[in-house]
């Protein structure tokens, strides 16, 4: 067994090192390196010999792998990027609004996983297996964890029914289950449910409240079908069949079909892989070992696609179940001695309860530094919500499937079966409600002092795993790290604001969010992005980050979505005291739904017909009307923010002649920075504003897209004056003192 995880971990540190770091040389010269040292592990002796050989040997397996991998499945491919080509391509999914996953077919090699973006949005007749042949743009992707390789693009398509195969069944039976679950379960229950059922969150992710309740409660993995669901499952055949071999034989069709079902993610192939080791040690009368199962999956899973190893549901998944087996047991242990006193109700409800815990800090022990790192925020509460929880999830779920399979017999009795689990459905999305609302809920890495609290708990904890400390040695370094937290949560509440002006533009993508803070108040310049990030959840994460929980004013320069998407996020999380915006526009869907949101939230609303000072503190934002009377980018209002002699220019998405229209209209004096219009377009940030206005900085706000931002033209005209560029792409959030 050790032998096993000796090799699988070398063999997954080379393909992360593969994906994240080397090059296509690299890691040929990597491969040979490792070769070469683990052939001269054969003339060592000693008792780590075999430790060592076996780890080159994993390395240089990895190496190799990840190379002949791509250069048959993903090299060939990524030469396409940027090319326009006929083509065709099978239907894997079911379509997304405008986009479905297919396979493209090409002439000379294996097909190609890709995502294919159509404007006009595909109709609800075309299912996977079905043909599309279409002119096609092809981007290479930014990462291969998902399996898809390229985006495609096209404008006219043509659409060939194909024929739905058994290798079809699982996203045909998933879609059905979706279905079933949106015509059972009540409005307010529907996106939980079919989130816990089938991992599909689009609906989740679509409530802002819901979707931050469970991050910030520290319970997002229970939408996460992973193997718990596979267990809760697993549990119903179980119950009727007790024989172990006749059990596993039930299990084992089922538990591929429940893979396919999931669309074979990695994180449901880790639990299902396990699972088939343990029903095969069950066949063969073994008793199966949990190192193994998860090691054996692991290396299954990567032999399929050495990408998945930069999956961050793969990894979470993966660590979090390498946490449960390594200390769940250790800590139930030491927590269930005061126990052993109790009379026998008392002590099995305690005993319970330890379990939940123990279970739930032995999934964080190595899953929080990567939480920390991909998303930024760590839940401090999730152990004690998941004691709340986990008590009644396996029965919830288990009602949930039941609910869906009586629906197919009988309707009426699968909507009562539904509602009766809608109880407690409803109960879970309290527990994570009214935890997610206290405010030591969750901390944020762009808080230091979050982040020092963190790694010295870490650093604390291993010292006395590596000296080997009794148990009773633990409660000092527990003592220690809650005091720490209470002081890095309690000193920012007692220390001054700082009274000058802080602008932070935020890091979403293909969009825009500019966050302005003087003293204790708070201004929002749009929120919006049309990358894929989540421009609203972004921005709520940074202002509770710095214990933000309420906003003076959101302001939109337009309503184009890169810029004000998220602002319905903002309006339901904050109490948001003003929202100024252009007048309403005919040409958007945005204007009215933002409105609506502000009217519910009680937020005043002030329309930009004239110009506008508003104080923030010292700081003053002299927010410009409109000058062009039509066009998207044209009806643009623009912001002047000024502390002091300190100015920083914002003019969304203003094309030059308006930007000379703003020259004309206002008194602008020099400015530090300007936030580069249109995200570095080339029809932006001309140069008579430049000659006028002199900025130092520029900040471009972008992510990935289509239209070439930012502009050669634009970074050039930069050059020329002088200025220095910044670019969140780049760099992340950015931060202006």
């Amino acid at each position: 067994m050790r032998k096993l995880v000796i090799f699988v971990s070398a063999f997954s540190i080379a393909l992360l090192l593969s994906v994240y770091l080397l090059p296509p040389l690299g890691v040929v010269i990597s491969a040979c390196i490792c070769v070469v040292v683990s052939v001269g592990f054969l003339f060592f002796r000693g008792k780590a010999r075999t430790r060592y050989f076996i780890s080159c040997t994993g390395l240089a397996a990895g190496f190799i792998y990840f190379f002949v991998y791509s250069s048959v499945f993903v090299y060939p491919a990524q030469k396409l990027s940027g090319s326009e080509k006929l083509s065709a391509a099978t239907v894997i999914s079911f379509p997304e609004g405008p986009f479905v996953d297919a396979k493209l077919h090409r002439d000379n090699g294996p097909d190609v996983h890709i995502s294919l973006y159509y404007p006009q949005g595909f109709t609800e007749d075309i299912s996977p297996g079905d043909i599309i042949s279409a002119n096609m743009t092809f981007t290479e992707t930014s990462g291969y964890a998902s399996g898809v390789i390229l985006y495609a693009s096209a404008e006219e398509i043509s659409i060939t029914e194909g024929e739905s195969g058994i290798q079809y069944a699982g996203v045909i039976t998933a879609e059905a289950i979706k279905n079933t679950i949106k015509s059972i379960f009540p409005d307010d229950t529907f996106a939980f449910a079919k989130a816990l059922i089938t991992g599909d969150k689009t609906e989740f992710y679509d409530d802002p409240v819901l979707d931050y309740s469970f991050r910030a409660a520290g319970l997002s993995h229970i939408v996460a079908v992973s193997g718990m669901h596979l267990s809760f499952v697993l549990t119903i055949p179980a119950l009727f069949v007790k024989n172990r071999k006749r059990f596993s034989l039930i299990a084992i069709p089922f538990i591929f079909f429940f893979m396919a079902v999931c669309g074979f993610s990695p994180s449901v192939c880790r639990a299902g892989i396990m699972h088939l080791c343990m029903c095969a040690a069950n066949l063969f009368n073994r008793e199966p070992d949990d190192y193994t199962s998860l090691f054996t999956s692991v290396f299954i899973i990567l032999l399929f696609d050495p990408n998945a190893a930069a999956s961050i549901s793969l990894q979470l998944s993966f660590t979090s179940v390498l946490g449960i087996i390594m200390f769940t047991e250790r800590i139930s242990r030491v927590l269930s001695k005061p126990a052993e006193k109790f009379p026998a109700v008392l002590r099995y409800i305690y005993r319970t309860v330890v379990s939940l815990f123990s279970a739930s800090v032995g999934a964080l022990i190595f899953t929080t530094p990567l939480c920390a790192l991909y998303f930024g925020q760590v839940s401090v509460i999730a152990p004690i919500v998941s004691v709340f929880v986990l008590s009644v999830l396996s029965f919830t779920f288990c009602l949930c499937i039941i609910a869906c399979v009586i629906s197919i017999i009988f309707l009426p009795a699968g909507v009562f079966a539904a509602g009766f689990a809608s109880v407690l459905l409803r109960y879970i999305m309290w527990v994570a409600e009214t935890a997610s609302n206290l405010s030591i809920a969750s901390i944020y890495t762009s808080n230091m002092g979050a982040v020092i609290w963190l790694v010295g708990t870490y650093l604390i904890f291993i010292t006395v795993i590596i000296l080997k400390k009794p148990a009773k040695s633990y409660i000092l370094p527990v003592c220690i790290s809650i005091a720490g937290f209470c002081i890095m949560t309690t000193l920012p509440k007692l220390t001054p604001a700082d009274p000058s002006m802080q602008t932070t533009v935020l890091d979403v993508g293909q969009g825009q969010c500019i966050v302005v803070t003087a003293a204790d108040m708070t201004a929002i310049i749009d929120c919006g992005s049309s990358s894929g990030e989540y421009a609203g959840e972004i921005a709520a994460d940074y202002l509770r980050s710095r214990n933000i929980d309420n906003i003076d004013v959101i302001i939109l320069t337009h309503y184009h979505a890169d810029h004000v998407n998220g602002v319905e996020h903002l309006l339901t999380e904050f109490d948001v005291d003003l929202l100024i915006t252009p007048p309403q526009e005919d040409y958007t869907t945005y204007d009215d739904r933002i409105i609506s949101a502000a009217d519910t939230q009680d937020s005043g609303i002030l329309y930009i017909e004239s110009d506008i000072t508003l104080e923030l503190g010292e700081v003053v934002l002299s927010i410009y009307q409109p000058l062009f009377p039509t066009g998207e980018n044209e009806r643009c209002a623009a912001i002047l923010c000024t502390d002091n002699n300190y100015d920083i220019l914002i003019t969304g998405d203003m094309p030059a002649y308006c930007e000379l229209l703003l020259l004309e209209h206002a008194d602008l004096p020099d400015i530090e920075v300007l936030i580069a219009g249109h995200h570095g377009s080339s029809g932006s940030s001309c140069e008579p504003l430049l000659t006028a206005l002199e900025p130092e900085s520029a900040v471009i706000s972008v992510g990935d897209n289509t239209y070439g931002h930012p502009s050669e033209d634009t970074l050039l005209r930069f050059s020329k004056y002088g200025i220095a560029v910044f670019r969140t792409d780049q760099m992340g959030h950015i931060t202006l003192n």
